[in-house]
């Protein structure tokens, strides 16, 4: 009976030796290690990422707006250059048909008065250079040259630079009846012009 329990005993004693010797750090622990070092997955090394340096902008906006606002500005400057010259080419262009008008009505009022404007006395012609308004006295050729140059002065200036003639041919001429008219004004202030500017007009009564 004794003999029994002392092996059964030195059976547990030994049992429990194995077990502490499968659970020792060369044991147990040893394939635990192995086992977690083999499942872990491999954490690759995160590549380093290179930082741009930053660098000081301070004032760019306002550099940026400068520059812009200089643009406009000689955008502006040409643009209103370009109306000045178109101004100024239009004002020509709208003397010069004045003048033309004014030439012809003066013609057209001698010849609604032809027969004093073919007689040998010549009474509307007027000496080249006259820069000043003829004197009326009343009388229809007289009233036609003061209404007439009133108007020269009226549309370019009562200055000495708004001037005219006329000549016409009288009856005793081949050809009678045949006016000149020639009109002067300052055109300095149109694109390119003179300040003697002229137009000449020739009209048969």
């Amino acid at each position: 009976m004794l003999g029994q329990r002392g092996g059964f005993i030195l059976a547990i004693v030994t049992t429990v030796a194995n077990i502490r010797g499968f659970f020792s750090y060369n044991g147990f622990i040893k394939k635990i290690d192995v086992f977690v070092k083999f499942d872990k997955p491999q954490r690759r090394s995160a590549m380093p990422v290179r930082q741009r340096p930053i660098v000081n902008q301070h004032g760019v906006a306002l550099i940026e707006v400068m520059i812009a606002f200089l643009l406009l500005s000689v955008g502006l400057i040409g643009y209103s250059a370009l109306q000045v010259r178109a101004t100024k080419a239009t004002q020509s262009s709208l003397q010069r048909t004045d003048a033309s008008i004014l030439a012809n009505n003066i013609i057209e009022s001698m010849r609604a008065n032809k027969s004093w404007a073919v007689d040998p006395s010549r009474p509307y012609n007027l000496a080249s250079g006259t820069c000043s308004v003829p004197p009326t006295d009343g009388t229809l050729i007289k009233n036609d040259l003061n209404t007439w140059f009133l108007s020269l002065q009226a549309t370019f200036g009562a200055n000495a630079s708004t001037c005219a003639d006329i000549t016409c041919t009288d009856s005793n001429s081949a050809a009678p009846g045949t006016c000149t008219v020639n009109i002067f004004w300052n055109d300095s202030r149109a694109l390119g012009g003179l300040t003697n500017q002229n137009i000449q007009l020739v009209g048969r009564l």
